[in-house]
């Protein structure tokens, strides 16, 4: 690869154009990406990966798909996405790095106009859950308080002996 420019990546996404979808109808799930560290120079690979990822979101855009979720979880060492082997000195990122990661990626979609919101899989599925429940529970005070109801009667019923031991 002397003189030549190589990039290695990949990237595993599942489109559901139609409407028998079902609920993934008009959805993009960007599964794995990988690559491997040949790129040079070596300060341009998060830029140009960035690029390609707002590239293919801005084309499923214009292509109709209306939302695209991606799984921003790190492989174990070791273990592998895509590719098979990497080099030794190739590190995995963290969690934490690689959703930094991304969170960089989709401002740069959305900062061109390739993405219109975003949001969390917590934000759109569980929150309103949760919130829900938190509002219908009984304020504490309210809450029959089961266990000193129980060892008041435990207590009625046991022997006078017992009792002063309690």
């Amino acid at each position: 690869t002397d003189g030549q420019d190589l990039m290695v990546f990949s990237m595993y996404v599942h489109e559901f154009p139609t409407p028998e979808a079902g609920p993934s109808s008009k959805r993009v799930y960007v599964a794995y990406l990988d690559s491997v560290e040949y790129f040079r120079p070596r300060t341009a690979r998060t830029e140009v990966y960035h690029e390609l990822l707002v590239a293919y979101l801005d084309w499923a855009r214009v292509r109709g798909f209306e939302a695209a979720h991606i799984w921003a979880c790190p492989p174990q060492r070791g273990n592998n996405f895509i590719f098979w082997c990497h080099p030794t000195h190739q590190r995995t990122p963290s969690r934490e790095r690689l959703t930094e990661w991304y969170r960089a990626m989709v401002e740069r979609a959305r900062a061109v106009g390739a993405v219109s919101r975003v949001a969390t899989l917590y934000d759109e599925c569980f929150a309103a859950v949760d919130t829900m429940r938190r509002r219908h529970k009984p304020p504490h005070t309210h809450r029959p308080n089961v266990w000193v109801d129980a060892r008041a009667d435990a207590l009625d019923a046991a022997p006078e002996a017992a009792r002063s031991v309690a």
